[in-house]
């Protein structure tokens, strides 16, 4: 049997990715899709002989997956084909300001469920100053040096190495 061709991961988000490939020539059954974790966690999903992509679901944010994509027919298979499916991280849930001073403001969140480096804030007054500070992993900084009777736009995003979740803001007036 030969082996579908040109699989492709596309459509990716925090927890779920679509995977497509070029059907075979062969008459098949079916094809099998598995995905793996890093971690090792699999799951293994039937696909009809007539379609030539899936969706694959309940992928947790931050990780790459191994997926591996294969034709049956009976108990014969074809050699398996694979990609990578690593997902996006989630961005940061619940964003609230409180103790507002005339010139410090405390930022909180709830922590995303991707493993991640740091969080990042940025705070921009409406005139356009901004200031940038990695808060490590703690979910609140306090933020300093802010001027009286201005608005500033803040946004917290997380990272792993070079990959970034979308970024979450919020406005935080003195």
């Amino acid at each position: 049997i030969d082996s579908p061709k040109n699989l492709m991961t596309k459509q990716v988000t925090e927890n779920t990715a679509t995977v497509s490939w070029d059907p075979v020539e062969a008459d098949i059954d079916k094809y099998v899709v598995r995905y793996t974790s890093a971690d090792g966690e699999t799951r293994e999903v039937p696909v009809g002989k007539e379609k030539s992509s899936t969706v694959l679901t309940g992928l947790r944010p931050g990780v790459e997956y191994k997926v591996d994509v294969w034709a049956q027919k009976g108990a014969r298979e074809s050699r398996k084909v694979n990609t990578k499916a690593p997902t996006d991280i989630d961005s940061p849930k619940n964003l609230k300001t409180k103790q507002v001073t005339e010139n410090t403001a405390t930022l909180s969140w709830d922590p995303v469920e991707a493993d991640i480096d740091r969080y990042v804030v940025r705070y921009t007054s409406a005139d356009g100053e901004t200031k940038e500070i990695p808060v490590g992993k703690r979910t609140s900084t306090v933020l300093t040096g802010l001027r009286p009777g201005v608005e500033y736009k803040v946004d917290v995003w997380a990272q792993k190495g070079a990959r970034e979740s979308r970024k979450a803001n919020t406005k935080a007036p003195t």
